[in-house]
């Protein structure tokens, strides 16, 4: 993975992961009504499930093209 621009990405998403699930935190630690708690538990599962999906594609990309292909390209026969 020599492509600059594709590592200033990786860095630019990663950074707002960060920044979202640190928001998150300080969120689940403050709120206090039933409602807010299953608003902020909700935020906090969908930034996991981005970690998750960012994480999977990072590491598609750094084992190579064929590894990205294979990965965006399944066909269900």
């Amino acid at each position: 993975m020599g492509d600059r621009a594709m590592i200033t990405l990786l860095c630019i998403v990663l950074g707002l992961l960060l920044l979202g699930s640190s928001i998150g935190y300080v969120l689940a630690r403050r709120t206090t009504t039933d409602r807010s708690v299953k608003i902020v538990a909700n935020l906090n599962a969908r930034m996991r499930a981005w970690w998750m999906l960012v994480g999977i594609f990072s590491i598609s990309i750094f084992l190579g093209g064929t590894t990205t292909v294979v990965l965006l390209d399944r066909k269900s026969t």
